[in-house]
């Protein structure tokens, strides 16, 4: 895994390559990357693996395509950590309840990103509430909160 740290790093190299990225964070297994430009991500993706900073890294870093988590509910979150924290889904259900009361639906997680853990809201105002007050949760556990569209990792 790469620290947190090296992340403006990385994105600093990409960025330097001539992409477009709008936001870069730290996942198991690598870097999580997201492309401003759809065709940024598909020539990225076309390199197959690239070099990075000697500070970041040794050897080349290999590119792949993350794994889209297909949609099952409206209002799905994710937090990502799984494999590291014990009891992860209970502290997402306990964080979910006392954030928006009565509008968590429920979890599940999934076999193509083992790290993982996939919660629904009932609304898209308690999905905000949730979203807002990530950092506190953040603050208060090192998981990573996010929601993701098109996305390309290390």
């Amino acid at each position: 895994d790469i620290p947190t740290k090296h992340m403006p790093i990385i994105r600093s190299h990409i960025e330097k390559m001539r992409y477009k990225v709008t936001s870069i964070f730290p996942l198991f297994g690598g870097p999580q990357i997201t492309f401003l430009l759809p065709k940024d991500a598909d020539r990225f993706m076309a390199l197959g693996s690239i070099n990075v900073p000697s500070k970041v890294l040794r050897h080349l870093a290999q590119v792949e395509l993350l794994k889209e988590i297909p949609v099952e509910r409206p209002f799905e979150l994710v937090v990502a950590g799984a494999r590291d924290y014990d009891e992860l889904g209970s502290l997402v259900e306990k964080w979910a309840r006392k954030t928006s009361p009565g509008t968590f639906i429920g979890m599940r997680s999934t076999d193509l990103n083992t790290d993982l853990v996939i919660f629904s809201m009932s609304t898209w105002a308690a999905s905000l509430a949730i979203l807002k007050s990530e950092a506190s949760f953040r603050s208060t556990s090192p998981l990573l909160v996010y929601c993701g569209t098109t996305t390309t990792a290390l």
